[in-house]
């Protein structure tokens, strides 16, 4: 069988059928591992331009023959140094090194002088029946092969080496991993047989022809018996190697990745060699028996019958499984391949059959361990590569699939396998464009690569161009019509535009090349019942659940045919049956909600949605997840504006103004929220009271004492009562030390982060809720000052109002300042509600009611026992749901029978209402936030007196660099000069305004973020505040601004002049001031605020009309001129000052010499009677941007939550 799979090998290496040759010598080396035929496939490998694959099994051998191979290997991949070594011995090396350059020819590669003294090397021992042709061809054993890149028709291939020497096998060859491999040659691009996934196909009866033509060789010597030991591969044939096999008579069915593994074993002691121990040196009885055969020798009848049984039969197998499998019988394709013997099934080709047809099945778990296992066997080996790399993706293994596709790329960089590797990496990442790009790189690198035109096809209908995708499955269907993916490809396109016939005729088409794909069946009965085909759907879904009842999505898309045909009945069974079986799948759990919600199952209804919102739902899924119904506050439905005024909520941060005190964030908050105004509110809520039999407590709260007692008609809008009040909130708070500090910047200055708290709860309780809402009020905080924060907490639940809390890893004493708590389990399942008891006694009396449930130990945090006892696993553990016990106990009932109750309102009662949205009056919510934005201003000197020194020295620099430019205006180089000092000073400041401001109006729409939710005050009054208050700031800063420029550049002193110079800088520095907080209000933060301003200063100074005079500017850009800022106010100081001057200048050019009134109306374009327009478009363009400031504060929210 050795001889005659050989001379097979050889056959084909003659008639430059390489693939062939590969595959043949694989088998025989799997059969009879020997030095010999390692050698015989490095030369299939050389010849079939892979140098990378010889590279990697020759290197580590040390015998002449496979050096000479590795160093060829090496000069074809560049790396010239490992081929020296590899050439040279080591005393050799000492004496003399060859250098290599890019330049110098292969015949380099040995010194021939320097073979020719040592010819020991090459002497083989005499064997009888050797022909002169034999010896012949030993004498050309030294010569070195013809470049196939180079020579097509040598005379003197590798065929003509001599190798029957027998050589010896070291038991570790690649201890190490290879270098990087950049530089290879790349393959020929040959298409066989169509494999499973549209991976390069083999022909095994032809090949094309390669570069490189084999020249005829002699016959060899058979390889020693006792060489027929495992050649260490990386997956060493040696004592370490574990070999995958099945047992034919294991099983009739499928063969499970677990049987296989479990028939591994590994190579007793006396198969392998020991490390560093030649075959050679076992013994001389093994030479004798390996000399008697030798394969240039005729064998006997017998054993030549033998051997080709032995052959036809292998690849009998081979043929059958590959056959099946190519039919997409994967099944009996599994129980073919189990035939094989262990040496044959764990060779790559093998494996990578195994594993496509666990592909077909869906089984990626199993066709991942066996695509490992080959990878592992034969790193060099790419081919099905890129299918393992589809498994990976389905898998969802990132970084897995990130290390082959730089493992594959750094073995052959010019393989189409490797780039789809890395196609599919980075489409698993979501970057569909990069993806395309290395898709495209693999068809670069061989045009009928049917896959990856495929997988261009998947890539480019994930970006929504149906058209270029439909190209590319139509461009792998003119290669390979049988490829089953790119007509499911095209289905998928065209149900996707919602062409449902031309979809159903693409998944026909694809069902007759593949008819067991259970997933083409799903998405052809989507096609079905999109076209409202429901019977014909309903059938096919049935047949997708019969070929393939593991497949989920079958199941899914039957109940969805079902509940879109009301049979919710059916539906629920198929979901609940599947729900068992794929629990973390948020859309069985969307789809059941939305089930249970049509059949008034409320309760499971949001059980459901609530379970796939936990499970990060996909866009299509949340649109199910719609809870209707009717929240009732009291038993009355619950408006828009109640919860605003009747509770408040408490987020975990703590945002506040930095320059303000204690008392004053305090005081802002109770003007806001009207104290004195509520009272139609609080009246309403102590009738309430009273219906109920509620009194309130007079010494604890002052205020509610106040409206509680009858005939109380007067307001409370006084400064009195307001300081009263807010002192008290800061007494509960204990904040009243610290009332005059300033808040300060968290962690930095001012208040500590338990103090910040604390005054975010004053805050909220200044508006008197009668329920306050906390997110993790202690989080963040040491124990001490959790513990002063919940001190706070419990004083604020002491004046009667209720407090819900959400906490992270209480402390025994925190935990047991509640009075009662709600836990929950993941999808929103109660698990207990109900008081805790004094020292928690309740709640841990009830869950050690339960069976099973262990005892807490003595002084120990019952909230950490308590989730250590209900967590997943301990339900697991005890066999039960926690949240079913619940609902079957007897506090579920009173709790039932609790909010029934509450919820009937009482008799004569009436719902709560309020006429206004806020607590006061636009004017009132205007003057308090002026009030804070004036003292935000004033307590803030690095924004305002930064301006203002910058301001100032602008115009002394100015003033300084045009000194009495005004006085010279003799020539039209002059006048150009003041135009230009003019358009300089303010464009410079006005862009240092709208800069400045930036910062602070960025920091101040963050805290109103949090007021605007808590119903303080609305938009506009906020926004015209801030305007506001930029007014006087911006006066002060243009009026000596203008006296210093004005004085020092010398203009005119008149009034009128003086007056509008000063009109124009001051609307020129508002409307730049108001377009950087614009800029704010409409961006996200203060950096892309930054950058979209910045865009807009160019365009300012390109049209402004200085450096492109308005009459030379194009017809088609002449609209941006007249909508420039910047350009009426060039406009206006020029005019100003100069539109009435009828003093003569000299102009380059002109005869007669114009005056500077008719020199600025021809050359710039300026009407000197056009003031008055001037002067209504420059407070129009400030109003528009004040304007849009609010605009983008009232309609815009960039709150990240």
């Amino acid at each position: 069988m050795e001889t005659l799979l050989a001379n097979c090998v050889e056959k084909n290496l003659t008639q430059f059928m390489f693939s062939n040759a590969i595959f043949l010598c694989e088998r025989l080396l799997a059969q009879f591992p020997s030095e010999v035929n390692l050698q015989l496939l490095a030369r299939c490998y050389l010849s079939n331009s892979q140098p990378y694959s010889a590279y990697y099994i020759l290197k580590g051998s040390k015998t002449p023959q496979s050096r000479y191979l590795f160093a060829f290997s090496c000069f074809k991949l560049d790396l010239l140094g490992e081929a020296e070594s590899a050439l040279l011995s080591t005393e050799e090396s000492v004496e003399q090194r060859i250098n290599f350059s890019e330049g110098e020819t292969r015949d380099h590669l040995i010194d021939s002088d320097k073979v020719s003294k040592d010819t020991s090397v090459w002497q083989t021992e005499h064997v009888s029946g050797e022909n002169q042709q034999d010896l012949k061809a030993k004498q050309l054993g030294a010569e070195i092969p013809p470049d196939s890149d180079k020579q097509c028709n040598g005379s003197s291939h590798i065929n003509g080496w001599d190798l029957k020497t027998p050589s010896p096998v070291l038991t570790q060859v690649l201890d190490a991993p290879p270098p990087m491999l950049y530089k290879n040659m790349r393959r020929p691009e040959v298409e066989g047989l169509m494999s499973v996934h549209g991976e390069s196909r083999r022909k095994f009866m032809s090949e094309e022809e390669s570069l490189e033509a084999p020249e005829e060789s002699g016959r060899r010597r058979s390889a020693r018996i006792a060489a027929r030991r495992k050649i260490p591969l990386f997956h060493s044939y040696g004592k370490d190697s574990h070999v995958l096999h099945h047992s034919p008579s294991e099983s009739n069915g499928v063969p499970s990745l677990s049987s296989m593994i479990g028939k591994c074993r590994i190579q007793s002691s006396k198969e392998a060699t020991t490390s560093g121990q030649s075959i050679g040196d076992t013994g001389s009885s093994v030479d004798d028996e390996q000399n008697s055969n030798p394969r240039g020798s005729s064998p006997d009848p017998f054993s030549l019958m033998s051997g080709v049984s032995e052959v036809l039969n292998l690849l009998k197998i081979l043929g059958n499984g590959h056959r099946h499998l190519l039919m997409y019988n994967c099944q009996e394709a599994l129980l073919i391949y189990q035939k094989l013997s262990e040496k044959q099934y764990n060779t790559h080709w093998v494996l990578m059959q195994v594993g496509k047809a666990y592909v077909e099945l869906q089984d990626y778990f199993n066709a991942d361990s066996v695509f490992t296992l080959a990878h592992q066997k034969s790193p060099y080996a790419l081919e099905g590569m890129d299918t393992y790399s589809t498994v990976l993706y389905h898998l969802k293994e990132e970084m897995r699939l990130g290390y082959l596709a730089q493992e594959l790329i750094a073995v052959d960089r010019l393989s189409p396998e490797s780039w789809c590797a890395s196609g599919n990496y980075y489409s698993l990442r979501k970057d569909h464009e990069a993806a395309l790009k290395m898709f495209r790189r693999a068809i670069q690198l061989n045009d009928r690569f049917t896959y990856a035109h495929t997988l261009c096809g998947h890539e480019l209908a994930a970006l929504e161009d149906f058209e270029e995708a439909e190209r590319c499955y139509r461009k792998a269907l003119s290669i390979d019509t049988r490829h089953y993916n790119a007509w499911y490809g095209l289905g998928m396109t065209y149900l996707h535009q919602e062409k449902f016939e031309f979809a159903q005729h693409q998944f026909q088409l694809a069902l007759q090349i593949n008819p067991r794909s259970s997933v083409i069946m799903c998405y052809f009965g989507i096609a079905l019942h999109e076209s409202k085909r429901n019977d014909e759907a309903l059938k096919m879904m049935e047949k997708a659940i019969v070929a393939d009842a593991r497949n989920p999505l079958s199941k899914y898309f039957k109940a969805n045919i079902l509940a879109d045909l009301g049979d919710y009945h059916r539906a629920l069974e198929v979901l609940e049956e599947l729900r068992d079986s794929a629990p973390h799948e948020s859309s069985v759990h969307a789809l059941l909600g939305k089930i249970y919600k049509e059949v008034k199952l409320y309760d499971k209804a949001v059980l459901n949605f609530g379970t796939a919102l936990d499970l990060n739902p996909s866009p299509s899924d949340t649109v199910k997840i719609k809870v209707t119904g009717r929240v009732t506050y009291n038993g009355y439905g619950l408006g828009e504006i109640v919860p605003q005024k009747t509770s408040a909520y408490i987020s975990q941060n703590d945002v506040h103004i930095g320059v303000m005190t204690v008392q004053e964030t305090l005081d802002f908050s109770a003007r806001c929220q009207g104290i004195g105004t509520r009272y139609d509110l609080l009246s309403e809520l102590v009738r309430r009271e009273k219906d109920a039999g509620i009194l309130p407590e007079p010494e604890v709260d002052l205020f509610m004492k106040s409206i509680a007692a009858e005939n109380v008609k007067s307001s409370l809008i006084t400064d009195y009562t307001l300081k009263r009040f807010v002192d008290q909130v800061m007494e509960l708070v204990e904040l009243k030390s610290l009332k005059d500090g300033i808040v300060g910047l968290p962690g930095i200055s001012g208040l500590s982060t338990e103090q910040r708290k604390r005054l975010t709860i004053a805050v909220e309780l200044v508006a008197n809720p009668s329920i306050i809402f906390m997110d993790e009020p202690t989080s963040g905080l040491d124990a001490r000052a959790a513990a002063i924060v919940m001190r706070t907490v419990r004083n604020t639940v002491d004046t009667g109002r209720t407090v819900v809390c959400t906490i992270h890893q209480p402390s025994i004493d925190i935990f047991e300042a509640f009075d009662e708590l709600l836990l929950m389990k993941r999808g929103g399942q109660v698990i207990y509600a109900g008081p805790l008891g004094q020292n928690s006694h309740k709640i841990i009396e009830y869950f050690q009611a339960i069976p099973g449930v262990q005892k807490i130990k003595e002084k120990y945090n019952p909230a950490t026992w308590m989730l250590e006892v209900s967590s997943v696993a301990a339900e697991a553990k005890l066999d039960i749901d926690f949240a079913e016990h619940y609902i079957t106990s007897s506090l579920y009932q009173r709790n039932k029978k609790l909010v029934k109750e509450v919820s009937t309102p009482p008799q004569g009662a009436k719902d709560l209402y309020f006429s206004t949205q806020f607590s006061e009056s636009f004017l009132g919510q205007f003057k308090s936030c002026l009030w804070k934005q004036w003292i935000t201003y004033w307590r803030t000197p690095d924004y305002n007196l930064a301006r203002f020194f910058f301001t100032f020295f602008a115009a002394l620099m100015v003033g300084s660099i045009f000194w009495k430019v005004g006085t010279t205006r003799d020539s039209a180089n002059d006048l150009t000069k003041v135009i230009g000092a003019m358009y300089a000073a303010v464009l410079f400041v006005g862009i240092n305004n709208a800069t400045s401001v930036q910062p602070l109006v960025a920091v101040e729409r963050t805290v109103f973020y949090r007021e605007r939710a808590a119903e303080m005050y609305s938009a506009l009054p906020y926004a015209l505040a801030q305007v506001v208050c930029e007014i006087p700031f911006v006066l002060i800063q243009t009026t000596y601004y203008t006296l210093i420029t004005y004085a020092m550049m010398c203009f005119e002193w008149t009034v009128v002049k003086f007056f509008w110079f000063f009109f124009v800088s001051f609307f020129s520095f508002l409307y730049f001031t108001y377009y950087g907080m614009m800029a704010v209000a409409i961006t996200p933060n203060q950096q892309v605020a930054a950058i979209f301003a910045g865009a807009f200063y160019g365009l300012f100074n390109l049209f402004s009309g200085f450096l492109i005079p308005r009459p030379r500017i194009p017809k088609w850009w002449i609209w941006y001129y007249w909508i420039c800022p910047v350009a009426w106010t060039v406009y206006g100081l020029i005019v100003s000052q100069y539109g009435d001057q009828e003093d003569t200048i000299k102009v380059p050019g002109m005869m007669e010499d114009p005056t500077i009134k008719w020199y600025i109306e021809n050359h710039y374009g300026y009407d000197p009677n056009f003031m008055g327009s001037i002067a209504a478009v420059l407070v129009g363009f400030t109003v528009f941007f004040a304007f849009m400031f609010a605009f983008g504060i009232k309609m815009l929210n960039f709150q990240q939550r």
